[in-house]
Order: structure tokens, then C-alpha cells, then sequence
């Protein structure tokens, strides 16, 4: 709802701090009671596909531009805690059944 009344341009709807994907995997592993994801070392992901090296790409973005042109901010602080309310709700939802 906050971007409709925004001056047209692009705006990142993202996190306040963002992390890695090594710490999103363990993050997640944790919350669901797995092992974490192994990623290939950097090295080879100069010999992987296109696919590969665009997932292994940092992707430096900011919410700073949205914030600051509307009252937008995230629901939650972290990627990991809107994780852990979701996985949260989704097991509660189990134990009513």
C-alpha cells in the first residue's frame, strides 16, 4: 500500500539488514530442524552454468529509497524472524487440525 502514493520510480521492498545466503541457509535449517544447505566453494562457480553464477551473485540493495519517500517498514526486522513467524503459524495451524 505504501508505494501507491510514491512519485513513480523503482523501490526495493526488502529487509533492513540484509545477510548472506550461507547465514539465510543456516538460519532456515535451524528454524525447520534441518541440516543446512552446502553451497559450492567460489571457485567453481566460474565454471558453473548462468543459473549458478546468478544465485551466486551479491546483490547489494537497499529499502533506504522507499522509506524514505513514504511510512513503509518492514513487518519484520530480519528475513529469519518473518521465517520463523510463517514456519511459526504453519505448525499451530497443524496442532489445531
Amino acid at each position: 500500500m505504501a508505494a501507491l502514493s510514491v512519485p513513480a520510480g523503482v523501490y526495493n521492498v526488502v529487509e533492513d539488514a540484509p545477510m548472506r545466503r550461507a547465514e539465510l541457509g543456516a538460519g532456515l535449517a535451524r528454524l525447520l530442524g534441518t541440516r543446512p544447505p552446502r553451497f559450492p566453494p567460489a571457485w567453481a562457480v566460474r565454471f558453473a552454468g548462468s543459473v549458478a553464477r546468478q544465485l551466486a551473485r551479491s546483490e547489494r540493495i537497499s529499502n533506504r529509497k522507499l522509506r524514505s519517500a513514504s511510512e513503509w517498514a518492514p513487518s519484520y526486522p530480519t528475513t529469519l524472524d518473518g521465517l520463523a513467524a510463517i514456519v511459526g503459524e504453519g505448525r499451530a495451524t497443524r496442532m489445531a487440525s
